[in-house]
């Protein structure tokens, strides 16, 4: 059996599961396939020789799974304080860009202000909108420079993320139709929070991403939707 995979190549895609079931038992069968997939590739390094070069992203792909599946667990348990965040807001999203970034790609993370802990339901849903807009730009947009801006400001939080890819239909954006699941998910967060996204790009001249959140928003319980 042929075990090089070419980093480049290496790809895990989870379809949507419809039917007539309830948003937990959705959660629950994505939870349990990935899980199972998992535990089947984790014995695969240690059968590979060890100078394949496809044993070290095989590696990482199994780190990045293990991961997502704690963080499901989580999710789906509940397990998380409603008090104290795990992490900063710039450390997560530093985290996930670090861990992604294609090799010949550039990533970096700028705070600025001074840093303050947030409210862990609000922190967890911009950080899900700036993970969604770091991952379209690695993978969609085919950027090789990405940049956020963490902005702590008296009395607003701002998120900007930017990339030097492909852009994006100016005129889908303004309009939010035609775009991609992952894009109106971003929005339906904003909204769910509070908070206001903003999204600018022309095709062929990178995407600058905003999301601000007003002070007085971060003390309002948001209205999360549960699918």
């Amino acid at each position: 059996m042929n075990y090089d995979l070419e980093p480049a190549k290496v790809h895990f895609t989870v379809g949507l599961i419809q039917g007539p079931f309830p948003p937990r038992t959705r959660h629950d069968t994505l939870f349990q396939g990935f899980f199972g997939a998992s535990l089947m590739l984790r014995s695969a390094p240690a059968k590979m020789p060890s100078n394949s070069p496809g044993k070290s992203p095989l590696n990482h792909v199994l780190q990045l799974m293990r991961r997502c599946i704690e963080e499901g667990r989580l999710a789906l348990e509940g397990l998380r304080s409603p008090e104290t965040a795990p992490t900063s807001l710039e450390k997560a999203l530093a985290d996930f860009g670090n861990e992604f970034t294609p090799d010949g790609a550039r990533f970096q993370i700028l705070v600025v202000g001074r840093p303050r802990a947030l409210p862990p339901t609000i922190q967890e849903q911009i950080y899900l909108i700036g993970r969604e807009a770091i991952a379209n730009a690695f993978h969609h947009s085919k950027a090789t420079s990405i940049e956020v801006e963490v902005v702590y400001l008296p009395g607003k939080l701002g998120v900007i993320i930017r990339d030097n890819g492909c852009g994006i239909d100016p005129q889908a954006v303004r309009s939010q139709q035609n775009l991609h699941r992952g894009l109106l998910g971003m929005y339906e967060r904003a909204r769910n929070i509070g908070a206001h996204l903003e999204i600018w790009s022309r095709r062929g001249s990178g995407t600058e991403v905003e999301i601000s959140i007003l002070s007085e928003s971060l003390l309002k319980q948001p209205k999360l939707a549960v699918a």
